[in-house]
């Protein structure tokens, strides 16, 4: 661009005119780096700064208007004249010369310009997920959700209380958009979806999803499984009640599995005798154990074949076996099925969920497996867990319940499945099957 046309048009009009095209010009420039802050991530201070830029260069421009071409210009003239009466009589002719150093300030302007798109190349945030225990990325959280009239406060009770809390906020689409790392115990944050992740050395981490609603604060109680043979895999659920059960009974603390159970995990019971071992089974009738077998007729779920599972699932849900075989295999854990109380208990606390993450069913296909053609396999799936940490409650297969009553020939299954539309995870309903029952989307997971 050659600066000097530009001078030239400017010197062409008058000084008002070209204040009002520089303040025109200077206003869509100003809003056009004011979009590009929210929409490309430039720093917050770059608008300030531009402005700053424009407000600097006005003075420059208006005088560039005043300026004349050199041959309107005249040099200083000064003449002295002797009348009749011998006074003198002077006559002084000024012409300042009104030209000035444009080309120093203009440079200095665009160096400035040049330094602050570099500053901003160089401190703008990276876009992907960070990780961070600097105060400066909590304070810009919480800055955020102090500034909305609506915001929640949650205070954390861990056990143990040195926890590590990392939390991230989650769009629509439930990707992680931010994460803040804190030892922070009360937090403020704007409603919406967050992942917490709690954390303590010697400790199992718990991951979870909360739907965190406007109006409320919550009080969160946190207890951390010890990392031992005993609690693999296996998150903890406080004592409390079911909201929805009318009877209003307490429901004692326990631990259970936060996976179900996989077709790699039921293949260790198998080959470990667990068919052959008596003392594991409930059976009456010791001939029926002998239903319970493969394609092949060897000891094991419906589906298997040479009692071992179908290539490729190996992380899928076991499915195909009875009531009898999901709690002999639990027993062999050490453990047992939960109860109904139990299993609700861990999908929706004592909250009045529609699922175990909250109310939405904003891409509830990331969330549970409904309405599809298989079971997907068992992968920590964090975006469908409860407050618990306990992960495809709703969907992928049904999960057998103990039996409520001693003695009884059936059990609930819970849940819902992937052949199961959404609203079948519902704690009224209830479907009571035959303990000897199977089917390829019923499985289970085990408690103590």
């Amino acid at each position: 661009m050659n600066i000097n046309i530009i001078i030239k048009e400017i010197k062409k009009r008058s000084v008002w005119q070209v204040i009002g095209i520089y303040l025109v010009a200077g206003w869509g420039a100003f809003e056009a780096i004011t979009s590009l802050t929210k929409t490309a991530g430039l720093p917050e201070w770059f608008p300030a700064g531009s402005l700053a830029i424009l407000i600097l260069f006005l003075p420059v421009v208006i005088a560039v208007s005043l300026l004349r071409d050199s041959d309107e210009e005249r040099p200083l003239v000064a003449s002295k004249t002797i009348d009749a009466n011998d006074n003198v009589k002077s006559d002084i002719e000024i012409n300042l010369d009104r030209s000035i150093n444009w080309k120093p300030a203009f440079f200095t302007g665009a160096g400035i310009m040049i330094m602050l798109s570099i500053l901003s190349m160089i401190f703008l945030p990276n876009e992907e997920n960070i990780e961070s225990d600097e105060s400066s990325d909590l304070a810009s959280m919480e800055t955020i959700s102090e500034k909305k009239s609506e915001y929640v406060s949650i205070k954390f009770s861990t056990i143990p209380n040195e926890s590590n809390i990392i939390y991230s906020s989650l769009s629509d689409q439930l990707d992680i958009q931010k994460t803040i790392n804190t030892n922070d115990k009360e937090l403020k944050l704007i409603p919406g979806n967050y992942q917490f992740k709690i954390s303590s050395n010697g400790y199992n981490s718990l991951i979870y999803i909360q739907e965190i609603i406007e109006d409320e604060v919550r009080n969160v109680n946190i207890v951390l499984t010890q990392d031992s043979v005993a609690n693999i895999d296996m998150v903890y659920v406080e004592k409390g009640f079911l909201s929805a059960d009318s009877s209003g009974l307490m429901i004692d603390e326990f631990k259970i599995d936060k996976n179900e159970v996989t077709n790699n995990d039921f293949m260790k019971f198998v080959s470990s005798g667990g068919y052959g071992n008596a003392s594991l089974w409930k059976v009456k009738d010791s001939n029926l154990i002998n239903e319970f077998i493969d394609e092949t007729r060897l000891p094991g779920p419906r589906n298997w074949s040479g009692s071992i599972y179908p290539e490729g699932t190996d992380n899928k849900p076991v499915s195909n076996i009875s009531w009898y075989e999901a709690d002999a295999y639990c027993k062999w854990q050490g453990k047992k099925l939960p109860t109904f109380r139990q299993w609700w208990r861990a999908a929706i606390g004592d909250e009045e969920y529609s699922y175990p993450w909250g109310n939405s069913d904003i891409s509830i296909e990331k969330r549970a497996n409904f309405d599809t053609q298989r079971a997907w396999d068992v992968k920590n799936n964090v975006l469908g867990s409860s407050k618990y940490g306990a992960y495809d409650m709703a969907g992928n297969v049904a999960e057998w319940s103990n039996i409520e009553v001693e003695g009884a020939n059936s059990a609930a299954i819970l849940g819902g499945s992937w052949q199961d539309s959404s609203y079948i995870f519902d704690i009224n309903v209830k479907e009571n099957l035959p303990l000897k029952f199977n089917s390829n989307n019923i499985g289970f997971r085990c408690a103590i």
